[in-house]
């Protein structure tokens, strides 16, 4: 027989959990950015992997876009390039 936590009937402070409409809103608000969020997480990583076969399939190890330049670092990351002591970026 399955074993139930909850007494039938028995409501009130102390016994019920305590349920408030606006925390459960916040709640639901919470949950459904996080979930968008999250998928754009995934969706995010998917252009970046893209992006990083890409390096690799034409031998970059720098690029520039948008007048800014991006490095591939170590295998699997890209990178915005640090700017040299100088103000020089290097090559």
């Amino acid at each position: 027989m399955a074993r139930n936590d909850e007494l039938p009937g028995v409501v009130g402070e102390g016994v019920a959990p305590v349920k408030i409409k606006t925390v459960d809103n916040a709640f639901e608000d919470l949950l459904a950015h996080r979930g968008k969020r999250m998928s754009s997480g995934v969706k995010e990583q998917e252009a970046a992997a893209v992006l990083t076969d890409l390096f690799h399939k034409h031998n970059l190890k720098c690029y520039y876009f948008d007048e800014v330049k991006y490095v591939l670092k170590g295998k699997e990351k890209i990178v915005k390039a640090p700017k040299d002591v100088d103000g020089e970026d290097e090559d």
